[in-house]
């Protein structure tokens, strides 16, 4: 089987694509040239998209390339795997921050949670990549696709990671997008909604050489055709549309950028351009070393190239003329002043990561409290923590918002699980400098003295509070059996109470 049949209406997920086909209703032949026409009027700033993955492409080759030299592999890479190191982990810790609220304290939340979760960890598994792109090209988007048309009753939901290379997003128009997907020789064949013409002719490209494969763009989002506006599905190769579908409500791209325009870039581009002039300025210093070392030699008579390459060979050179051998010099150069010029360029690669030497910790003779460092820690990383919150309050977080609003509307007479009032709380940074307040105040002498004017029942209720404002796993369930148990013993002592009172009375 070539594809996955989803419903009995023909819904089919293909592999290699990241959206159901069928789900939508399908453009007949003769209207797709409307279409092809509709798809590029709507391409507006492409130049700028291509020069932010030139950029990328250069940051890419940087740092693998050998012809850059050491110097720029070696800046490139560190500066590559400090990001990607934060990024990874920054947004693997979105499951352990991640939680859903409610203004109605019946309701239940574990249970919402833990399905939501799962969605995270189907988005965790693209994390790197996402880090990846975060970095080379200074964007990240993620297609999503939903049916709601399933014999299950519940909505499946795709959510893929879409390279941004190639990504063309409208910021003035969210949710559209043109992306690029890669069609192996295997895939061709398999992508049987395609006419036998265009699987043909991409399995031809595909197979071309051992490692060529076909490259489909993918448009994605409203389109006006004919007069009608509609959202789309629409299959482009070399400018051709080939196939395409309407009626597709809930398939979109969210995408976010660096700088939340269409002309952003990679963060370590900077890093790149300060490593190539500091290379610059080695080969120089080196270059003049050498003329220093071996510097051209001047006769006042003729001697013959091969004259001088045998003396340099046996070290002795005859000569019948009492003549004096002078050196030709370079002029001075002024290696302090290039220093100089390479330190100000590291500086300023430093500034444009959102570095300085406050934040980097290396300000001569300064004295930090308790307060300062924990604002260095959380400042030296820069820029790494604007990318890092931007994609998770703005791409990820908004995804599981729509994912949550689906569930409620398909689940809604089916179960109670996702009540109406539930909503995923989206200020997480917020929450996280709550924490660390709270950890502050729980450590003063006022703490304890608050604890001990407590009963057993309200100490356990406020250490509850304590362990769910900061996100400990686990609390409910544990609780509400400590604090039943608690009641209980007490309700036990106090007929027993009653009864020795009443015995006493008699």
């Amino acid at each position: 089987m070539t594809y996955e049949v989803i419903n009995e209406n023909g819904v089919r997920l293909y592999e290699g694509l990241p959206f159901f086909i069928g789900s939508g209703t399908q453009i007949s032949k003769d209207e797709l040239p409307q279409v092809q026409s509709a798809v590029e009027a709507r391409q507006r700033n492409v130049s700028m998209w291509y020069n932010r993955a030139q950029k990328g492409i250069e940051v890419e080759t940087a740092i693998k390339s050998e012809s850059s030299g050491a110097v720029q592999n070696i800046n490139m890479m560190y500066a590559y795997n400090a990001y990607q190191k934060f990024l990874t982990q920054s947004l693997l810790s979105l499951k352990d921050t991640f939680r859903l609220s409610t203004n109605n304290y019946q309701v239940d939340v574990e249970r919402p949670t833990t399905i939501l979760k799962n969605y995270i960890e189907n988005l965790t598994l693209e994390n790197n990549l996402l880090a990846d792109d975060a970095i080379l090209y200074g964007c990240a988007a993620i297609c999503v696709d939903v049916n709601l048309d399933t014999t299950s009753q519940l909505p499946q939901v795709l959510m893929n990671r879409v390279r941004s290379k190639f990504l063309i997003y409208d910021f003035e128009q969210p949710g559209s997008a043109i992306f690029t997907i890669r069609v192996t020789p295997e895939l061709a064949f398999k992508y049987d909604f395609l006419s036998d013409y265009w699987r043909q002719t991409l399995y031809n490209k595909a197979i071309a050489s051992a490692a060529s494969v076909a490259h489909l763009r993918v448009f994605v989002g409203e389109l006006v055709v004919n007069g009608k506006l509609d959202n789309y599905v629409v299959i482009i190769y070399k400018r051709s549309v080939i196939y395409a579908e309407k009626n597709r409500f809930l398939t979109y791209v969210k995408a976010v950028s660096l700088y939340d325009k269409n002309n952003d870039f990679s963060p370590i581009y900077t890093v790149m351009k300060a490593s190539e002039i500091t290379r610059d300025n080695y080969k120089m210093i080196f270059d003049y070393n050498n003329e220093l070392v071996n510097p051209i030699r001047i006769f006042p008579w003729a001697v013959s190239s091969e004259v001088w390459a045998e003396a340099q060979r046996t070290r002795i050179l005859r000569t019948t003329q009492p003549n004096r051998v002078d050196n030709l010099l370079p002029g001075e150069l002024d290696v302090s002043g290039l220093t100089g010029i390479q330190q100000n360029l590291q500086q300023l690669a430093q500034q444009a990561a959102g570095l300085n030497d406050y934040t980097l910790g290396e300000a001569t003779g300064s004295v930090r409290t308790f307060g300062e460092a924990m604002l260095l820690a959380d400042s030296a990383s820069g820029i790494m923590n604007i990318i890092s919150n931007k994609l998770k309050q703005r791409l990820i977080l908004p995804i599981l918002q729509d994912i949550l609003e689906v569930l409620k509307v398909a689940t809604a007479e089916i179960s109670d699980i996702f009540d109406e009032s539930l909503y995923i709380d989206m200020d997480i940074i917020k929450d996280q400098q709550e924490a660390n307040t709270l950890v502050s105040l729980i450590s003063m002498p006022m703490f304890g003295s608050v604890i001990q004017a407590m009963d057993s029942v309200q100490s356990l209720q406020l250490l509850r509070w304590i362990l769910e404002k900061l996100h400990i796993s686990g609390t409910e369930s544990i609780f509400n059996t400590l604090i039943t148990n608690v009641i209980n013993q007490q309700q036990q002592q106090n007929q027993q109470q009653q009864i020795q009172n009443s015995q006493i009375i008699q």
